[in-house]
């Protein structure tokens, strides 16, 4: 009666058994959904893992900085290969010139610089 007047519903044991299976299996059912959801998220995201990375190419002159371009490569690539098509791209767009030594190349992440 107490409960009751605050507004609770009060049910007989059957009706509590009966709510409660019910919750059981909706319980488990929701589990065996995001299970099979997860696994079928993995399980497309891995075809769709990139084969090559990309690298971003900046020229530095002191202070002044300026990307010049992107360099894509396979994930299984060294860093002298990636340093050596960075130095290739830099060339090309004119920022070093043919023969000209540079001063260093720092590779960050996927962020290739190259002193000038």
């Amino acid at each position: 009666k107490f409960w009751a007047a605050r507004g609770y519903t009060i049910v007989d044991q059957k009706a509590a058994e009966e709510i409660n299976t019910w919750l059981r299996e909706s319980t488990l059912e929701a589990k065996m959904k995001k299970s099979k959801g997860s696994k079928g998220a993995k399980a497309a995201a891995e075809p769709s893992a990139p084969a090559d990375k990309k690298f971003i190419v900046s020229v530095t002159r002191g202070m002044n900085a300026k990307v010049v371009g992107q360099v894509t490569l396979p994930n299984k690539c060294t860093d002298e290969e990636v340093k050596q098509a960075a130095i290739e791209l830099v060339t090309k767009e004119g920022e070093l010139k043919a023969g000209q030594q540079h001063k260093g190349v720092l590779i960050a992440k996927n962020i290739v610089t190259v002193k000038c």
